[in-house]
Parts: C-alpha cells; structure tokens; sequence
C-alpha cells in the first residue's frame, strides 16, 4: 500500500517533460487528475497507512507494556513482538520505518541522482546498523548477528556500487582532476567483494535455517530425525543432546550478561544525571563484588589467549617461546616466569 501511494510521486523526465513512472502518458503535476490524486490521495493516504499505522500500534504497545505476557495482549500484539527481547518489544515497528525509508529515498530523492540516494542511505543504514548492534532487540544471539550481517551487506554493496556509478570512461571528455576511472581489475575486485559478502550472508542464513528445521522435526518426531539425519543411531542422540544442553546453557548465560550489561548503561545515565537511586548502598555492594571478579577474569583470559593483561600491561609482552612451551607440556597454567615477562 505505502510502495503505491509513493509510485505517484515518481516521475522521469523524458524530453524535458515529467511524466509518471508507472504510466509515461500521465504528466506529473501538468495533469489536473495527477495533482488530485498526488495532494489529496496520496499524500493524506501515505502519511495515515504509511506512517500512522505503525505509530498509533507503537502508542498501543508501549500503553500495555506492562502486559506483555497476557492472553489478551499477545493476541492482540503477539505476532510484533514475539521473538524479541521484552525491552525491545517495538523494533518490529523500527524495521517497519527502516522499510518505509528505504522507499522514500528511493522515490523522492530520485531527482537527486543516484549518487546522493546512495549516500543517503549509507548514512541511515549505518544508524541502524548501530542501533541493532547496541540493543541486540532478538532473543537469540544468532538472530541479532544474522541481522547485523544482513544491513553490514547491504552497507558493502551500496558503498561498492558507487564506485560503478561514480566511474567515468577514460576517453577524450575525462579530466584526471575531476572525474574517476575504474579499471577492470577494480571492477572484478569490487564484484568479488560484493559476491563474497552476498555469498557469506545468504550461507549463515541456511546454516540457520536448517538448523531451526533440524530442531523442528527432531521436537515433532525424533525417531525420524535419528533416521534422516543421525543414520538411525541413538547413540548419536544421546551426545547431540547432551551438547545442545551445554549450548542453550551457555546462550542463557550470555543472554543474562546482555540483560546486565543494559542495567549497567541505565545505572551510568541515572548516576550522570545526578539522580538520587534509591538502592544506592546494594549498588555499591553490587559493584564491589564485580571488582572482586577483575582479578579471576584477567587469569581467564591469561590462561586462554597466553597474553599478559592487566594494569601491568604496557609493561609486559606476549611470550612466544612461552606459549610454545606450554602448547607442548599441554597445559594452560600461568605461572611467575610468564606472569615476569618485561619488555626488553
């Protein structure tokens, strides 16, 4: 509905004249009949459809915000917000404007060049490309990665096509100062780079998908899943599922440090804003004890990445021959000798 009320609005200019995009023999805003329908049709009808719908749903969803959990509410709003995080319970609304911009900056900005409508919506891309990467809005982490690879792709593919777009034939009318030439070998890397990106993209997105599918049939009958894809060994069964406890464990974990990790950025504006919090001595409490991890963590990541970290850090270096040693004796114990390694 919104991409035909903006299809009114596009026009080419053929001869010096603007006609209508979808039908040349209408002249843009030179018809009487097109600047009715464009002013008083169009116009009120994407502003309502377009951008109404989803802020009045958007104003619904944050008045019951509280009942999200509800019968009556998931019936209602339950197909916006199932899957996302219950903070986040609007960003289908946000991909909703991300779509609905999309299409304005190709309509409206089409007068522009192309050019401008690429960068333009590079710089939109981009914001919510930070946006998705700082809410993380899906319950899965898989999905908040698969959807940040989806916008990283599209922000490769526009910046690579302006290349194409901007390039000049080097023929008697280029001008070395002003205009750019793209060689055949800059046109094969660009496309490489546009295929890998494309390519690596749609592949996680079939990883994903058979793995939903594999999860799907194996809750609807195991006993088909063992046969197509464990060649009928319950054995296998057994370990797979032992596995994927150990995953769903893990992902919980790194759910819940997100979840803190959001608590944490609210406590900073509370505290910044010189809001008196309530529960100021519990905090306190709270952050003490996270100090007391510091230590335990820094041993972590020595034992782990072989690598001397810490308040010492610019004093001391990674430890090669170090790290060769314990590769051989197979052990990740940090001990005095590497913990003393100085910069020469």
């Amino acid at each position: 509905m919104t991409k035909r009320m903006v299809d009114v609005f596009n026009c080419t200019s053929y001869g010096g004249v603007s006609r209508l995009s979808s039908d040349l023999q209408v002249k843009c805003y030179a018809d009487a009949k097109h600047s009715q329908v464009a002013y008083f049709v169009a116009l009120p009808a994407l502003f309502i459809w377009g951008l109404g719908i989803p802020a009045t749903v958007f104003t619904l969803m944050r008045k019951n915000s509280d009942k999200l959990t509800t019968e009556q509410v998931k019936q209602q709003f339950g197909f916006l917000y199932n899957g996302y995080k219950r903070h986040n319970y609007y960003w289908e609304i946000v991909i909703m404007y991300r779509k609905i911009m999309c299409i304005f900056i190709a309509v409206f900005l089409r007068p522009m060049g192309v050019i401008v409508q690429a960068l333009v919506l590079l710089i939109m891309l981009g914001g919510f490309l930070q946006a998705n990467n700082t809410s993380r809005p899906f319950r899965q982490r898989q999905l908040n990665d698969i959807e940040n690879m989806s916008v990283a792709t599209q922000i490769i593919t526009i910046y690579c096509g302006i290349f194409f777009i901007s390039a000049k034939p080097h023929d008697e009318n280029f001008v070395g100062n002003r205009d750019f030439y793209l060689s055949e070998t800059g046109k094969i890397l660009l496309v490489m780079v546009i295929a890998f990106c494309n390519s690596f993209f749609i592949l996680l997105w079939i990883m994903k998908f058979m793995e939903i599918s594999r999860e799907m049939i194996k809750r609807s009958s195991k006993r088909i899943y063992v046969y197509i894809f464990l060649c009928g060994r319950w054995d296998k069964l057994e370990k797979e599922t032992a596995r994927r406890a150990g995953v769903i464990k893990r992902e919980k974990i790194i759910a819940s440090i997100e979840d803190t990790v959001l608590f944490l950025k609210k406590m900073k504006n509370i505290y910044s804003n010189n809001i008196f919090y309530e529960d100021h001595d519990r905090f306190l409490r709270l952050m003490y004890h996270t100090e007391l991890e510091v230590s335990q963590l820094d041993m972590t990541e020595k034992r782990n990445n072989f690598y001397i970290q810490g308040p010492m850090a610019r004093q001391r270096k990674f430890d090669r021959e170090r790290m060769k040693e314990l590769q051989n004796e197979q052990s990740l114990e940090v001990d005095e000798n590497l913990i003393q390694v100085m910069e020469d």
